[in-house]
């Protein structure tokens, strides 16, 4: 990893209040950065979007996700950002539990460093579960819908 990147990521990590970031790729090659000594943002400070409750979609804090076992395919994080549900705080969310999505479906926006980034979901089937909550940061591979 080149140290432009790295530095791409550390401020990132600052601009989303995280404090610790761990990155492996397929070569076994890995990066860990940690702040230390720095509070992490509470769920209180994240954007309500209260369109997505109100469409019937249950909805699991990030701090307290257990990845779903089972049968299924997963939709992770392709980058490190904000994830947001709707394009903004105004519409209703993309997707929501029970709706039957194909590869090039958009399932979310990842705020990364002021873009935001369309996430197609790569798969087909049917979304049984969301596993993030709304506003919350994620990481490289965090696992944020459940399909069928």
């Amino acid at each position: 990893m080149e140290f432009e990147q790295i530095k791409e990521l550390m401020e990132a990590m600052e601009k989303m209040g995280m404090r610790r970031l761990r990155i492996k790729n397929k070569s076994g090659d890995e990066i860990e950065l940690e702040k230390e000594n720095e509070p992490r943002p509470s769920p209180q400070d994240a954007v309500s979007y209260p369109h997505y409750e109100s469409v019937g979609c249950s909805l699991t804090s990030l701090n307290s996700v257990t990845p779903s076992s089972g049968e299924g395919k997963f939709i992770t994080a392709p980058l490190v950002g904000t994830l947001y549900y709707a394009i903004s705080p105004d519409d209703l969310p993309l997707v929501k539990i029970g709706d039957v999505i194909n590869e090039n479906s958009v399932v979310c926006i990842i705020e990364a460093m002021k873009v935001m980034n369309e996430v197609r979901a790569g798969v087909s089937g049917t979304v049984v579960e969301v596993l993030v909550q709304n506003a919350h940061p994620v990481e490289f591979g965090t696992k944020l819908f459940k399909i069928a």
